[in-house]
């Protein structure tokens, strides 16, 4: 069995196609993103406005594979500003808008960030839900990066990869 898997390499324009943005526009904000090819990686750029009561723009994928569940880490491999991301995860378990969330905070250059599955919460819109199923690899459905946190203006995120491990394995 595979111990260190890649869900996502953006290594060529059509890595970035089954990516979609979902910003606060949803509920009647103004901020937009997109990620989109750059020549060598894929970046998630945008602008995260406060205005009509927004604050947060995200990208999303459904997985492109089945991680196995002795998985226990995502990891990412990026390069961005000085903001605070978060990975989000979506599962086959919990109804639609929870989401798993683990904050990540970039390097200035490409580096990658191991996140324990443990370290995710569910999230409901922003708020905590505790009664969420345990968060289990062989689960998660769908992917997605956000800014948010009242982190207005432009922001910058380049990805090589992200994936999923089993760190014991290693």
């Amino acid at each position: 069995m595979q111990k260190n898997l890649t869900l996502f390499q953006f290594n060529q324009a059509e890595s970035v196609d089954s990516w979609f943005a979902v910003d606060d526009r949803v509920m009647g904000g103004i901020s937009n993103s997109e990620l989109i090819w750059a020549t060598t990686h894929a970046r998630f750029q945008g602008v995260v406005s406060p205005e009509n009561n927004g604050g947060f723009c995200s990208v999303r994928s459904p997985l492109p594979i089945a991680i196995p569940e002795d998985h226990d880490h995502l990891w990412i491999e990026s390069n961005g500003d000085t903001k605070l991301y978060a990975i989000s995860l979506r599962t086959s378990k919990t109804p639609r808008g929870i989401n798993y969330m683990a904050d990540f905070k970039p390097a200035n250059n490409f580096t990658r960030i191991e996140l324990p599955l443990t370290e995710f919460a569910a999230q409901f819109r922003g708020r905590s839900v505790v009664d969420a199923p345990e968060l289990h690899a062989q689960d998660i459905i769908q992917l997605g990066i956000m800014i948010s946190d009242a982190q207005y203006g432009a922001f910058e995120l380049d990805l090589k990869a992200i994936g999923a491990a089993n760190m014991d394995a290693l």
